[in-house]
């Protein structure tokens, strides 16, 4: 029994007949496209996307989720949809140019069909459609095939996703309540025009975070990557382009350090962990795949291994062991194994939302900045102890923290 999402998408932004209202952009990714990534996030293995015409838009959104590896194509009716589903299939419908959050997505595909996602008849939910004196339509549905298959031949002028709708009204469909709130905040709206989808976009970027981040990323690198962000967003640059080219400048900073030029790899290693927010805010809104994880990770261990070869750098002149040498490379392993244990640490304890709360806890990035300051100021291997020391102290708090935490 598979999941089949079909998403409609047909209305027009009133003054810009060219532009369908669900292709319009939200930081960077077309609605669509947005849509469709959470259908596959809540178990949609096939996408149909019900549209009068194809737009070039239509198409690259096409094109890039069947890349992902979900067969997603271009339908104009319902009967080329009932065609490619088996009786026991269940169809996600998402309504057109409907914003939801993930969570609402995977909520109605785990309910029986079928079902309606519904919302009270207030002011704020005017514009979804109504289906009875006190409910309306809140955008997304789980439908049985049998409903889909009783309504291949519609009249040319009935709108499908609406007479699907009523369909499962009438056949008494389960209905889910959702919270008044997401349509106050904005976590459940239909975008009309660019205003609309900009507003959108706005509170999307407010809440961005990177989970697992320490010190470094919340004092300069997360701060930069909402700022610098949404203009790299708009120019669509693959995020896995953009985080390769940080493990480059990451790679560049290692050597720079090997060869005892601590200032320039320090400034050239920040320029590398600027280069992975980046990466890591695209991919915060926007589904990554294995890829970019696969390289995220790439770069994390690259970067926990920066305090080994600043170390090393240190002691080759020497040639030769001493007492002096021995305990650099005891803080330099120290420190390594710390921001390790700190980063498991940081996904272990989490703030109030159920988040990770790192934010406090040392990572590769602080020694970053730990290490140019020090490289400026003439004595680059005081970052190591000066990282390390700060690091035990805060896992000391942080594992305090876990253990008298409720």
């Amino acid at each position: 029994m598979a999941l089949v999402a079909l998403i409609i998408a047909s209305e027009r932004v009133d003054g810009d007949e060219g532009q369908l209202r669900a292709a319009l952009p939200v930081a960077g990714v077309p609605l669509l496209e947005r849509q469709a990534e959470r259908a596959m996030t809540a178990g949609a293995q096939h996408i149909f996307i019900l549209v009068s015409n194809l737009p070039q838009p239509v198409m690259a959104v096409i094109d890039r989720i069947n890349a992902r590896g979900t067969e997603t194509l271009a339908v104009r009716s319902l009967a080329e949809v009932v065609a490619r589903m088996a009786p026991e299939d269940r169809l996600l419908l998402v309504g057109d140019a409907l914003h939801a959050a993930p969570g609402q997505y995977r909520a109605i595909s785990a309910a029986p069909a079928p079902t309606l996602l519904v919302a009270p008849d207030k002011q704020t939910s005017i514009g979804f459609e109504r289906i009875d004196a006190g409910a309306r339509w809140a955008g997304l549905a789980i439908l049985p095939y049998r409903l889909l298959a009783d309504h291949v031949d519609l009249p040319d002028d009935w709108e499908p996703g609406s007479t699907l709708v009523r369909a499962a009204v009438q056949a008494g469909a389960r209905r889910m309540p959702c919270d008044p709130g997401l349509f106050e905040r904005g976590e459940i709206a239909l975008v009309g025009d660019r205003e609309q989808a900009a507003a959108i976009e706005s509170r999307l970027l407010q809440n961005v975070d990177f989970a697992g981040g320490g010190m470094g990323q919340s004092l300069l690198f997360a701060p930069f990557a909402r700022l610098v962000g949404p203009a790299l967003l708009r120019q669509q640059l693959p995020s896995g382009a953009v985080m390769g080219g940080g493990i480059i400048l990451l790679l560049a900073c290692l050597l720079l350090t090997a060869m005892d030029m601590p200032l320039a790899g320090a400034l050239t290693g920040i320029a590398g962990a600027m280069a992975a927010a980046l990466a890591r805010f695209q991919m915060t809104l926007k589904r990554s795949g294995n890829a970019e994880k696969r390289l995220s990770q790439v770069f994390d261990a690259l970067l926990t291994g920066l305090p080994l070869v600043a170390a090393g750098a240190a002691l080759v002149p020497w040639q030769g062991f001493s007492l002096s040498g021995a305990m650099l490379a005891a803080v330099a392993l120290s420190l390594t194994l710390t921001l390790i244990l700190s980063r498991l640490l940081g996904h272990l304890a989490t703030d109030e939302d159920g988040k990770p709360a790192s934010a406090l806890l040392p990572d590769g990035e602080i020694f970053l900045l730990a290490s140019a300051i020090a490289a400026a100021a003439g004595a680059s291997l005081f970052a190591l102890p000066a990282t390390l020391l700060t690091g035990l102290a805060a896992i000391m708090w942080w594992v305090k923290r876990l253990i008298t935490k409720p």
